[in-house]
């Protein structure tokens, strides 16, 4: 095959003659590699699943999990407490708001009727 400068080329490239290319190119670090690979487009960086994956298994082989377990659950707990204060707070505040709005609807109201009253 014929590339753009016209010298011939049968090679074709797949990940594994990219993999080795990297290699020589960065000094054999394999997480650089996939690293690389994965801003390619080409692959996928699984060291931080693979980090996740071995913290669970410590966590579960400690004497400590069930606590630690229900620090977890108290956390989410809290978060969901501390929402549902902010989403009533946020309800208290629109009917405060619609409730001035009636308010100031009923004034002019009474303004309009005042108006029209003292005209006849």
């Amino acid at each position: 095959m014929l590339n753009i400068f016209g010298a011939s080329t049968n090679k074709s490239l797949n990940t594994a003659d990219l993999a080795h290319s990297s290699e020589k190119k960065y000094g054999g670090n394999g997480r650089l590699h996939r690293v690389m690979l994965s801003r390619d487009g080409l692959g996928f960086d699984p060291t931080g699943l693979e980090r996740a994956a071995k913290a669970a298994q410590e966590i579960e082989k400690s004497t400590h999990a069930g606590l630690a377990f229900d620090v977890f659950q108290q956390r989410e707990l809290t978060k969901q407490l501390e929402h549902g204060v902010q989403q009533a707070a946020y309800e208290m505040r629109t009917r405060h708001y619609e409730l001035g709005r009636v308010k100031d609807e009923g004034v002019e109201a009474r303004q309009t009727l005042v108006a029209c009253l003292s005209a006849y």
